[in-house]
């Protein structure tokens, strides 16, 4: 909560933070809050994303309940000297039913951010598009032939039809002529 809220007043969000949090979407790996208290013993990249969860939770406190949510939490906290009471006292909800109300703002808000921002994916999907593209002038070639040669059979069944009829009609005598 403290580092969240310390992010959101400073103005941190930027990019970086997105991305991390889309990847983590992506891969499944979103940290539950309750486990960013321990943020100093994670790695780089852990680290990285606990900062993001915490600073878009108290984003979310703050846009559905106002920027005076933070105070009230921090003051009801302190009234009952425990964060988990001043918390549900404040907002009404217990750290379950917030931390899952967050993990839904965040996955509808930030699921597609990896997509668009990571060039790894963009050489992905050009690779694809192109290869999409080969297989379908491919197939649009092999049907275009296709459809000559049966234009170009019926064609010459065509024909040999008709010089069929020419020499059956000069194969029978003409009766007027006998």
């Amino acid at each position: 909560f403290h580092e969240g809220a310390a992010m959101l007043l400073s103005g941190e969000l930027s990019w970086e933070e997105s991305v991390t949090v889309s990847k983590a979407i992506f891969l499944g790996r979103l940290m539950p809050l309750a486990s960013i208290d321990s943020v100093n013993s994670f790695k780089r990249s852990r680290a990285d994303l606990a900062y993001s969860q915490s600073h878009l939770a108290a984003l979310f406190l703050v846009e559905q309940y106002g920027i005076m949510v933070l105070p009230d939490i921090l003051r009801a906290a302190l009234k009952s000297r425990n964060f988990q009471a001043g918390f549900f006292e404040a907002i009404g909800l217990n750290l379950r039913e917030f931390e899952d109300m967050v993990r839904k703002y965040i996955t509808s808000r930030y699921q597609f951010v990896f997509f668009v921002t990571d060039s790894y994916m963009w050489w992905v999907l050009i690779a694809f598009l192109f290869i999409a593209a080969f297989i379908a002038t491919t197939i649009r070639k092999r049907k275009r032939a296709a459809a000559m040669e049966e234009a170009e059979r019926l064609e010459i069944e065509k024909r040999n039809q008709a010089n069929e009829m020419l020499d059956n009609h000069e194969e029978k005598p003409n009766k007027d002529l006998v």
